[in-house]
């Protein structure tokens, strides 16, 4: 999956595609897709170049990932993204370059 331009979505009739939309503060918040992990509410948590986002199925809008610096201000997520995955008690960690895993 590295590498892939577009997010795609088949619900047994058709596909629906996902792209970045700079217009649209809801759309895939970048086409270069590293990672995606489920977490246990079916959401999809998508890892790229320029950060990470979660798909919401019920509204079909993206939310980008937010951390909480040392000092408690919430920061937006922009760096690259190589992995998410849940951790079994409910988090999802993301690995991003250069700085670790997080959890949210």
């Amino acid at each position: 999956m590295p590498g892939n331009a577009v997010l795609n979505r088949y619900d047994g009739y058709e596909f629906k595609v996902f792209r970045n939309n700079f217009k649209n503060n809801r759309s895939l918040i970048n086409n270069r897709i590293n990672a995606i992990g489920e977490d246990a509410e079916d959401n999809l948590w998508v890892g790229t170049s320029q950060g990470a986002c979660v798909y919401q199925r019920h509204t079909n809008n993206f939310s980008f990932l937010y951390y909480y610096t040392p000092q408690k201000k919430a920061k937006q997520l922009n760096s690259v993204v190589n992995d998410v995955e849940a951790d079994g008690q409910g988090n999802m960690l993301a690995g991003y370059w250069r700085a670790g895993p997080r959890h949210n």
